[in-house]
């Protein structure tokens, strides 16, 4: 957007700007690699699934409610204000 109204360089200084991340973050992550000697690992090797809680909303949500019931008044006051 605006592109349009930019001039070239004004165009080029706003693509440096936008892209310029992507090479320091792959450069830092490759020194993390290389400095903490850590392997790539094959999709295959990652596990995804174990550990990983189902989301139950409106049990979390009503646990929610439950708990801040039992607060007491200060508490929300100052919750509702902060």
């Amino acid at each position: 957007m605006g592109y349009a109204s930019m001039t070239a360089a004004g165009q080029v200084q706003s693509w440096f700007e936008a892209y310029l991340a992507a090479p320091i973050v792959i450069i830092m992550f490759l020194a993390f690699k290389i400095i903490k000697k850590t392997k790539f690992r094959e999709l295959s090797e990652i596990d995804l699934d174990s550990g990983k809680r189902e989301l139950d909303l409106p049990a979390i949500l009503a646990e929610e409610r439950a708990e801040q019931a039992k607060w007491p008044l200060w508490k929300k006051i100052w919750k509702t204000i902060c």
